[in-house]
Parts: C-alpha cells; sequence; structure tokens
C-alpha cells in the first residue's frame, strides 16, 4: 500500500460540472476552507486563476462536449487520470458520475471515501423511460456506494431509499441545501432583471430546463395581471420559454445567473419564490432543492408543488402555498393571491425564520463537520 501518512492533500474533491457554479459544492469547499484543510478541487469548466478558497486549489479539467454514455465516459477517464498518483486522506466524489474514479483512487491508497448523492441517480428525470440507463447507474451506485465510509445526501426520504437499497457502512448523513439566511441589503433584482420599480417579482433560480414545470408557469403568468417572472438563471428551455412568454402574453425577464454566493442577496429581491418540479421520477418527488431554500433564505414565501418533501417544509411550517404538478390554474391563482395581498406574504414570510432553524445551513455545516473531523483526524 502506498505511503499515505503525508499526503499532499486532505481532500480532493470532485464534481462534474464547475463547481463554482454550484452552491452545495462551493458551500461544502467552504466549510473544509474554515477547518484549514488542504483540498484539490476537480472542476469541469474554464481555467481560472489562483486558489477557490483559503487552502482550495482548483484544477480545471475542461470542458467535455457532448452527451450520454460517451460524455459519462471522458468524465470518468479525465477524473481516473487527474487523481493518478495524488495522494490524500480523503477522496470526495461530490456525484455519482465521478464516484467510480474516485473510490478506485480511495482504495488504492487506502484512503477514506465520501459520496455525496445529491439525488437518486438511477431515478431522475433525465433517466425516465430509458431502463438500460437506469440499469447501469444502479449497478455503479451499487458497487461504490458501500465502500464509502460516509454517504451524505439531500432529505430524509432520499436517505431512507439509499440505505434500503445498499448495504452501506452506516445511515447516509443528511445536508440539507440550504445557505445561511440573508441579512444583507438585496442586490437590485429589478435593475438587473430589467423589471419597472412598483412591479412585484415572481422569482424562479437555477438553470432553465426541462422537469421544473417551467412552460405551466410562463402559462400561468400570463393569466396573472400584475407581477413579472424573474429566471436568474439560463438553460436549453430558454428559447422555447421565450416564444412561450411571447404567445401566452407574459411579463418575464431572463437575467444571467449570478456566482452561487450571491443568489439570496438578489433573490432578496422578489416577492414569492417558485419550487414546480414535475415528480417524473422518484428522485423528483423526493427531492428537497436548492430553490425552496435560496427562497426561504433570502425572506420570499414561496408557491410551490405538493410533492412529500417539499410540502413536509412548506405546509409543515406555513411558508407558502402549495399546488398539485402540473394544475395551471392553481397555480395562476396561488401566484394572482399572493402578488395581491402583501399581508399574506408577510404573514407567511414571519414563519420562515422557524423552517429555516430545522433545515437551516447551521445543522448541515454541524454533520458535515463531525464527520470530517473524524476522517481527518
Amino acid at each position: 500500500m502506498p505511503d499515505v501518512s503525508t499526503p499532499a492533500y486532505d481532500v480532493v474533491f470532485a464534481l462534474t460540472g464547475d463547481v463554482r457554479a454550484n452552491a452545495r459544492a462551493m458551500r461544502q469547499l467552504g466549510w473544509l476552507s474554515d477547518v484549514g484543510a488542504r483540498v484539490l478541487a476537480l472542476s469541469f469548466g474554464p481555467p481560472a486563476p489562483g486558489p477557490l478558497r483559503p487552502g482550495v486549489t482548483l484544477r480545471p479539467l475542461g470542458i467535455v462536449a457532448g452527451r450520454g454514455p460517451r460524455y459519462f465516459a471522458a468524465v470518468h477517464h479525465a477524473v481516473a487520470e487527474a487523481v493518478r498518483g495524488v495522494r490524500a486522506r480523503v477522496f470526495h466524489a461530490s456525484d455519482l458520475f465521478v464516484l467510480a474514479a474516485l473510490a478506485r483512487a480511495a482504495r488504492r491508497q487506502g484512503a477514506a471515501l465520501v459520496f455525496d448523492s445529491r439525488e437518486l441517480y438511477p431515478d431522475t428525470h433525465a433517466v425516465s423511460g430509458r431502463p438500460l440507463v437506469r440499469a447501469v447507474w444502479t449497478a455503479v451506485e451499487r458497487r461504490y456506494a458501500p465502500r464509502a465510509h460516509t454517504v451524505f445526501t439531500v432529505g430524509e426520504a432520499i436517505a431512507d431509499v439509499l440505505a434500503a437499497r445498499y448495504r452501506l457502512r452506516a445511515p447516509p448523513v443528511v445536508l440539507h441545501n440550504a445557505p445561511a439566511p440573508f441579512t444583507g441589503a438585496p442586490a437590485d433584482l429589478r435593475a438587473y432583471a430589467g423589471v419597472a420599480a412598483g412591479e412585484p417579482i415572481v422569482l424562479h433560480t437555477g438553470v432553465v430546463r426541462e422537469g421544473r414545470g417551467l412552460p405551466g408557469l410562463v402559462r400561468a403568468m400570463g393569466r396573472v395581471r400584475t407581477g413579472s417572472l424573474v429566471f436568474l438563471g439560463d438553460g436549453p428551455l430558454r428559447p422555447a420559454l421565450e416564444a412561450l412568454a411571447a404567445e401566452a402574453g407574459a411579463r418575464v425577464r431572463f437575467a444571467a445567473p449570478v456566482p452561487p454566493e450571491d443568489v439570496t442577496a438578489y433573490a432578496a429581491g422578489a416577492d414569492v419564490g417558485t419550487v414546480l418540479l414535475e415528480p417524473t421520477g422518484l428522485s423528483q418527488r423526493l427531492a428537497l432543492p436548492n430553490k425552496l431554500f435560496e427562497s426561504l433564505a433570502a425572506g420570499l414565501p414561496v408557491v410551490a408543488s405538493d410533492l412529500p418533501e417539499v410540502a413536509r417544509v412548506v405546509a409543515g411550517y406555513g411558508v407558502g402555498r402549495l399546488v398539485p404538478p402540473g394544475d395551471e390554474d392553481a397555480l395562476a391563482s396561488a401566484l394572482a393571491g399572493l402578488l395581491a395581498d402583501p399581508a399574506a406574504r408577510a404573514a407567511l414570510r414571519a414563519r420562515i425564520p422557524e423552517a429555516l432553524a430545522a433545515f437551516g445551513e447551521s445543522r448541515a455545516r454541524a454533520r458535515f463537520d463531525s464527520v470530517y473531523r473524524l476522517l481527518l483526524a
């Protein structure tokens, strides 16, 4: 076994995508930096000069083109090559697609392995109706997840599924996707998105893509007399949504993405947040997405799909309105009601601190730090 008594890094952290644009990854890298860990962050994206955080070295692996099996094979080989000969105490796979390469590196060195199962990968929208793809990801997860010393995930329901499916070393540790509550001066979202002064704003944060109820949201906004819909983010569905907005007569603005740490500052300039996941797979049905907690951290009441885990937060703490997924009549009614009633929005907003106390960043960080204190000891 190679000598790892004096590894070059405490943690090698890898993600399929650009870690700089990923709120969960940046939050965890910040926590590792705060405890003085030496971290190598492997990321797919354009080059960036200098360290990512104190003690965190970013190594961009370029941009991998394509899609499907060839794309994921290229990602695997790029990560495997990047960790060849790199010594570390912990290899942290921030998604399933880098797990195999990091699991093998950890085994070669006798190092610890951490797997962040951000969703139920074999049950996502992307694999719906694709049984062969589902079988492949299930096999990868079944082989490598049990090797992890710790499996992190995003919610209790997904943790229960993972524990039932795989023979994990220990129950998954839940780290909710909640940023710290925003307490500063809001950024000028209206100026940034080109919305007139005094116009209420309905906000969607994150990537603009299928499975998030966005066409229905645009059509519903076409039936609401007041307010503009702002997409704070970009993605493949934008051209179709722009055409749909023109057809539906909806007031829609697309604003360029901002760094993850700035999302809540911009979101705080809105009036209502939206979380309209479609239950196209078990992963979506059981999700607790970033955008829910980003809205709450920014002080926004939300209109959300009535899905079990989302409802546990929204209805359980009284911080928004639930609508049946795909019900555009109910969605238009909920949005119109909240936009027309500032007092109702204020009442929902007053309950947000209790929800954040239960699901907020401080609890996730305490659990994360507890795991890493043991792994890095």
